[in-house]
C-alpha cells in the first residue's frame, strides 16, 4: 500500500495476496475485498495492479477516526 498525496511519507506493505493483508489485519478477505471496492469506488483509494494506492488521505484519517498508526 502506498500513499500518492503530496506528503513525503510513503509506506508500501509489501504482499502477494489480499488474504495475508485480511490476516494481518484480523478480519476476513470478503470483508477486506468488500472495503476495499467501496473506497475505490468513494475514490479515496486506487487499485493498481498489485497496489493500492491512497488517493484522500484525509479521508482515510477521518474514516478511521485518527487511528492511522505509521
Amino acid at each position: 500500500m502506498s500513499s500518492d498525496t503530496g506528503s513525503t511519507a510513503s509506506e508500501e506493505l509489501k504482499t502477494a495476496k489480499l488474504t495475508e493483508v485480511a490476516e494481518l489485519l484480523g478480519t476476513s478477505y470478503r470483508h477486506l475485498n468488500r472495503v476495499i471496492r467501496n473506497l475505490c469506488a468513494a475514490s479515496v483509494i486506487e487499485r493498481k495492479k498489485s497496489a493500492l494506492i491512497i488517493k484522500d488521505r484525509e479521508k482515510i484519517s477521518e474514516l478511521a477516526s485518527g487511528n492511522i498508526y505509521e
